[in-house]
């Protein structure tokens, strides 16, 4: 199975062959708006278990303001992800790319949700009502370094180099599917 688009650009192919032609792309909208409810549901969750620790005075307000914009900021970009079913790449020209950012902006929007889990774990002394190992806080920044090297120094630019028709030789990985498996594994 050989999708041109797919393959002529990056290569090899993705798990987009399966996702982003017919009959895939018939049905798939439906359970993405689901998982973007499922999303909106766990940060809705998230912020007022925040809000009730700032009002049992375990967490900060002002460490609750930044967490807060970055799930604002996820929000923004779980909606802006289902515009990847709107436009069907037909080449590699500006549809491929309209088609491809909403997934690069996923990716970030799931390393920031990973640093503000961090931010609240350590800030909130959350881990440690839970008592978390001690080794667990220190997991957690190599969870993010990695993540940050997987999503600004390998998938970013290996997609950008790719769109503009300079790719890598083609590999069995998949790097633009190991960023957000990477975080979505993870991030619970």
């Amino acid at each position: 199975m050989h999708s041109q688009v797919i393959y002529t650009t990056y290569g090899f192919n993705n798990i987009c062959v399966f996702y982003d032609f017919e009959p895939a792309s018939y049905v798939l909208p439906v359970f993405v708006s689901a998982w973007t409810v499922v999303n909106v549901a766990y940060i809705a969750v998230q912020w007022l278990r925040m809000e009730a620790e700032v009002a049992a005075g375990t967490l900060d307000e002002n460490v609750l303001k930044y967490i807060k914009y970055i799930y604002i900021f996820a929000l923004f970009c779980y909606c802006f992800f289902v515009t990847v079913f709107t436009i069907k790449p037909s080449a590699a020209d500006i549809t491929l790319l309209m088609h491809t950012a909403p997934y690069l902006v996923l990716q970030g929007a799931c390393f920031f949700l990973a640093i503000a889990k961090l931010v609240h774990g350590i800030k909130s002394g959350y881990w440690e009502r839970l008592e978390f190992p001690e080794w667990f806080t220190t997991a957690w920044y190599v969870y993010c370094a990695v993540g940050l090297v997987i999503v600004l120094a390998h998938a970013v630019p290996f997609t950008i180099l790719c769109l503009d028709g300079d790719c890598f030789p083609a590999t069995a990985v998949d790097p633009l599917s190991a960023g957000v498996t990477f975080f979505l594994i993870f991030d619970r």
